[in-house]
């Protein structure tokens, strides 16, 4: 056969180097290599050459990274329910346009509840023409100091008629000044009560009156003398003239409303010893 560089290379015909058995030995010799690399494990763990990781998926699996991408599902998913096109708390048909529905109906309904249930500030009035009545044995009154003290019931008269419930009071305080003077002449609490919501009902207000002065000439003295000093033969008294002011303490209710209301023209329904 004669020599073809050709055949020698693209295997279509007879190699030349198979004339002196060079090419037998050589193809044994590669068999033996590849079954012994087949079975290398140095070999088998080789990584492919290269970085593992990119940089944003080492950014991803990082803290900061796993916040990022729940922000983002989170902003997706307020996008997707604002554009109605998915629920809201896992709840797939509670879409904005019914979330807009559910909360106009619960605001509306809630209004509703509050105004009937929310207890209204009452109004306090005297009781005429029976406003006071005095305990004889505690009234107390001294020209040297000058002063007077008796314990006392206020009769007054609550309209809770602006209210749907009862009105439960928590505590109730009560001022009486002199109407000339601005002067304070008595004070009391009431505490734990109720009323119901009707017009015009009957309390009955423990007070305690107590004023002292420099002397007899203080014009707040003077009134509470010339209107319950003893009735000796001749002496006329004047007229008691009284503001009560009532700051009430509401169960239900922050703020304490005040009610105010004034007599005049009212008979002292006690008067004070004739040593006095």
């Amino acid at each position: 056969m004669g020599f073809d560089v050709r055949a020698d290379f693209d295997g279509t015909g007879p190699r030349w180097s198979e004339m002196y058995g060079v090419a037998k030995n050589e193809q044994a010799r590669q068999l033996r290599h590849d079954y012994s690399q087949a079975h290398d494990p140095e070999m088998v763990s080789v990584p492919v050459l290269g970085p593992e990781w990119e940089k944003g998926e080492l950014h991803a699996n990082s803290r900061r990274g796993k916040r990022e991408i729940k922000a983002d599902k989170r902003s997706d998913a307020v996008k997707a329910w604002n554009r109605d096109q998915r629920g809201m708390c896992g709840i797939s048909w509670l879409t904005r346009k019914w979330f807009v529905f559910i909360a106009f109906f619960f605001v509306a309904a809630l209004v509703v509840v509050l105004f009937f249930t929310i207890p209204r500030a009452a109004v306090w009035t005297w009781y005429q023409p029976d406003p006071v009545l005095v305990n004889n044995e505690t009234a107390v009154l001294t020209r040297i100091p000058a002063n007077f003290s008796f314990d006392a019931d206020l009769h007054l008269l609550v309209d809770a008629s602006s209210s749907w419930l009862p009105v439960r009071f928590s505590n109730v305080q009560a001022t009486v000044y002199d109407v000339q003077t601005s002067k304070i002449i008595a004070q009391g609490n009431k505490k734990s009560f109720s009323v119901k919501n009707k017009k015009d009902q009957p309390v009955v207000f423990p007070i305690s009156f107590k004023y002292v002065a420099f002397n007899t000439s203080d014009p707040t003295w003077s009134d509470m003398y010339d209107a319950c000093q003893y009735q000796f033969n001749g002496v006329k008294r004047a007229d008691l003239k009284w503001t009560v002011e009532i700051r009430q303490g509401i169960v239900g209710l922050v703020n304490k409303p005040v009610s105010t209301d004034s007599f005049t023209g009212i008979d002292c329904p006690f008067e004070f010893s004739s040593k006095s």
